[in-house]
């Protein structure tokens, strides 16, 4: 995938703000089958969202490198706006499926900011699984511990 991309930049060479917007599309397609992906049941996860996944996340890093290449200073923020694409598909879906569950919400919010303080606490693997709970439904791919995946 690396090689092709190079070879069209350097036939075309497009602008710096034509890179960002090429990465930004490819990120937010990976974030949204990742989200597609990680919410399907850990019994039967969706094997078309994992694939369209896969092929989004080489995507997205083949346009990521040409970018970086080019701006290596602008890595952590093309880095931190991947996650935050991610973070935010996430969190739409899981409030569409708690919308109208007053209490469920109430409980989410809760966990997020227990985990938030377990994170200043330098408790990194509490506040990675009160990430998980408060994300994701029981039974997904995203609560799934990695060993059982």
């Amino acid at each position: 995938m690396q090689p092709l991309l190079e070879a069209q930049a350097e036939r075309r060479q497009l602008p710096l703000a034509e890179w960002h917007e090429v990465v930004s599309f490819a990120s937010d397609q990976c974030a949204r089958w990742q989200v597609r992906w990680l919410f399907s049941p850990a019994a039967r996860p969706d094997a078309a969202a994992a694939a369209e996944f896969d092929g989004w996340r080489a995507i997205y890093a083949a346009c990521a490198e040409a970018l970086l290449t080019r701006v290596p200073e602008v890595r952590a923020r093309v880095e931190r706006h991947h996650e935050m694409t991610a973070l935010k598909h996430a969190l739409r879906r899981r409030l569409n499926e708690t919308e109208g569950r007053s209490a469920r919400r109430i409980g989410l919010a809760l966990l997020s900011q227990t985990s938030g303080i377990a994170r200043r606490l330098g408790l990194h693997a509490v506040a990675r699984w009160l990430d998980q709970v408060a994300l994701y439904p029981a039974g997904s791919v995203g609560r799934t511990p990695p060993s059982a995946a």
